[in-house]
């Protein structure tokens, strides 16, 4: 990841703390536009199926502006997001297909700048 203007050489390094000690296993970190910090993340935590899609967007404090989860079947995983030129996300990942949980499906979805999901 390159970093610009204040954070120039210094390392970025992203804690993400989950109360309840289940994995959260972090897929990409991406500089929006306007220098905040996207998480992209698979969790076992929260959504309805065994793991979900999660968002996590911090500006330059660290304070949370928003989460999401994203779920659709019972197994979802992260692989990466982009930001296009109009602020919108767009997240590709995998979803479980059939019973047995070992085939995988690749889907791509977009939301707003605020990670609502975009019909």
């Amino acid at each position: 990841m390159e970093c610009s203007g204040s954070v120039a050489q210094d390392m970025l390094t992203v804690f993400i703390i989950n109360p309840l000690e289940d994995a959260l296993f972090e897929s990409a970190i991406l500089e929006l536009h306007n220098s905040d910090i996207l998480t992209l993340a698979t969790t076992c935590s929260f959504g309805r199926g065994d793991q979900n899609i999660m968002m996590i967007r911090l500006p330059n404090d660290g304070e949370v502006l928003w989460s999401n989860t994203y779920d659709s079947r019972d197994y979802d995983l992260a692989y990466d997001v982009v930001e296009n030129a109009e602020g919108e996300l767009i997240v590709c990942g995998g979803m479980a297909i059939g019973g047995g949980g070992s085939d995988f499906e690749a889907f791509v979805f977009k939301t707003d700048a605020n990670g609502l999901p975009i019909q």
